[in-house]
């Protein structure tokens, strides 16, 4: 069901997993406790106590993403690997995309728990769109590309036993030829 524990693993599944676990009850708590009704009943604008939430998570969240990259970033350099601007590059783009995918988890964790009224519904409408977005989703277009753009079967190797990409427009040109074989001409579009 999964490939390989890997840092793109890791945080598609796992730390995404921890973020609804951090964001599920932090509007929805506080109702059920009843100091949301007090928080608010002071001077404090909702839009900073909801920045406020969303910060402080944030920054609980980040601490497990920031700390294995340093190590492995520094692991490199103890054991004199080289490493190429560009692959720094990579490293910050990798970093900056964890981030941004952790925190629209954490944005929508906010929001589930913004408009239901209980703890338990917030963390299972999560639990529900958790598992469409991280398990079904990617596994759905994965099969709906394969049969798109066709796989690669028996029928699609060469006589000399290579395997051919199966293309679009190759399939177009054997159709072509086919037909100019069989005494057709092809028609035009």
């Amino acid at each position: 069901m999964f490939r390989a524990i890997d840092f793109v693993f890791i945080v598609q599944v796992v730390l995404s997993l921890l973020t609804i676990v951090f964001a599920y009850d932090l509007i929805s708590g506080e109702k059920e406790s009843g100091t949301l009704r007090l928080m608010l009943a002071n001077a404090v604008p909702r839009t900073q106590y909801i920045a406020a939430k969303i910060a402080g998570a944030w920054l609980g969240l980040m601490i497990p993403l920031i700390i294995p990259m340093l190590i492995g970033v520094l692991l490199p350099m103890v054991f004199n690997i080289p490493f190429a601007g560009d692959d720094w590059l990579r490293l910050g783009k990798l970093t900056g995309y964890s981030m941004l995918y952790l925190t629209a988890f954490l944005c929508l964790g906010v929001l589930f728990s913004t408009l239901t009224h209980r703890s338990a519904m917030s963390f299972l409408t999560l639990l529900v769109f958790w598992i469409a977005m991280v398990l079904v989703v990617p596994r759905g277009g994965m099969m709906i590309a394969s049969r798109c753009a066709g796989t690669l079967r028996q029928r699609d190797r060469e006589p000399e036993g290579r395997l051919c990409a199966r293309t679009p427009e190759r399939v177009f040109r054997g159709a072509v030829r086919n037909r100019s074989r069989a005494g057709r001409a092809p028609r035009k579009v």
